[in-house]
């Protein structure tokens, strides 16, 4: 996708105002492997990776980098920045995490409760991350007769295809009565808890007052835990806007928050009042 799916939303500001950009080939996308969608610590270890290899690819790119992540790209951020807590990348200076700020579990909540159709596709990739990471879980288990006959046809055919085929189906008749009581189910939510883990380096968090996916309510929770494990963040939420238009909505305050990282200047932290 030549277009990275973002158009003007972010990555071409980048590149015009003089930064590298590195768009992370998550593992398993494209290839006869699994990707664990929306596994925080799986793609944050292929964005780590991925800063190497563009060190490795173009040797005079600066050591000095942040990660810039929106939805799944958000948990990926704040993936980020708990690995950094314990690799302490000298260059890394912090994190941008767009309609990001969320637990899984309350993401899928949001999802069955907004029962918009055109999502179910994303409760399906869910699924197919709990897979990918527990590959003793049967997805016939919590999905319904309905959804994992589509789920056996469409979900290797790409998000796309597979957004089409689930749009078909009503959004509560997803998933089985119990559903979150499944083990792998249970064990993949508490594994992808942002803030469960102490973070490292600054933290933008921004969330779309009108986003049904990544709630202002989620937010403040994620907040909390980072905030109580001694992180340092600003949160900004955007009334009026959803899931997709904050991404644009907040490029202004992303650019300056990027720069002032770069040159280097001090960081309000909002957990000092919380």
């Amino acid at each position: 996708m030549k277009s990275l799916f973002y158009d003007w939303q972010g990555l071409y500001e980048y590149v015009t105002l003089g930064y590298a950009v590195v768009a992370t080939d998550y593992t398993g996308l494209g290839t006869t492997s699994r990707h664990a969608y929306l596994d925080i610590l799986s793609n944050a270890s292929d964005v780590v990776h991925s800063v190497s290899a563009a060190h490795a690819a173009v040797p005079n790119l600066s050591r000095n980098w942040i990660v810039v992540g929106h939805s799944q790209g958000g948990l990926s951020a704040l993936g980020v920045a708990e690995l950094e807590a314990r690799l302490k990348d000298p260059g890394f200076l912090g994190t941008v995490a767009l309609a990001g700020a969320s637990d899984l579990g309350d993401a899928i909540d949001s999802i069955l409760k907004v029962n918009l159709p055109v999502l179910n596709g994303l409760v399906a990739f869910w699924i197919y991350g709990v897979e990918t990471v527990y590959p003793e879980f049967q997805p016939k288990d919590v999905l319904t007769p309905a959804a994992y006959s589509t789920y056996t046809k469409s979900v290797d055919d790409g998000c796309s295809a597979a957004s089409g085929a689930f749009a078909a189906l009503p959004t509560r008749s997803m998933l089985v009565p119990g559903w979150r009581e499944n083990r792998y189910v249970k064990q993949f939510t508490e594994r992808n808890r942002p803030g469960s883990l102490p973070t490292y380096g600054p933290m933008l968090l921004v969330t779309g007052g009108d986003d049904v996916l990544f709630t202002e309510t989620a937010g403040r929770k994620t907040v909390d835990r980072i905030c109580a494990a001694g992180g340092q963040l600003q949160w900004k939420v955007y009334p009026g806007l959803g899931h997709d238009a904050v991404v644009y909505g907040s490029l202004k305050d992303q650019m300056r928050w990027i720069a002032e990282r770069f040159d280097g200047k001090s960081t309000p932290n909002d957990c000092l009042s919380r």
